[in-house]
């Protein structure tokens, strides 16, 4: 019998639930900025790829609201030895109206994956022996 009680409990509880937007105020962030990067080398060179990753992130002191997002893709596929460069740079200011008198500090994300595989398959130097 209790369970009946707290079933028909939780189900007259999660009717209400969509609702809850309408009757709760906004709620607004700091500025946010995301960088994403992923670099793929998959080479014949016995030498390990040279990669790197500069992010320069900066915004407004009163940045409010604002989003910034930034995704870079480097892939190489070669006998050669690969170097890959990536620069990016973000600047975020202004955004909506703070009336709450909120303040907080931008949320930076860098995120950045480098993938370093030495393939014997493309590696001129090893003996193919299927000729």
């Amino acid at each position: 019998m209790k369970l009946k009680i707290l079933s028909l409990g939780l189900f007259s509880l999660s009717t209400l639930l969509p609702l809850t937007p309408a009757i709760t105020s906004q709620a607004n962030a700091a500025c946010v900025m995301v960088d994403t990067n992923t670099q793929v080398a998959i080479h014949g060179s016995q030498k390990p790829a040279s990669q790197s990753n500069n992010v320069e992130m900066q915004s407004a002191e009163d940045c409010f609201g604002n989003v910034t997002v930034s995704n870079g893709t480097q892939s190489s596929i070669t006998p050669g030895e690969v170097q890959q460069s990536r620069n990016s740079s973000h600047y975020v200011g202004g955004g909506i109206e703070n009336s709450h008198g909120l303040s907080g500090p931008t949320i930076r994300v860098p995120v950045s994956t480098q993938v370093d595989a030495y393939s014997p398959a493309h590696d001129p130097n090893v003996i193919n022996f299927g000729e």
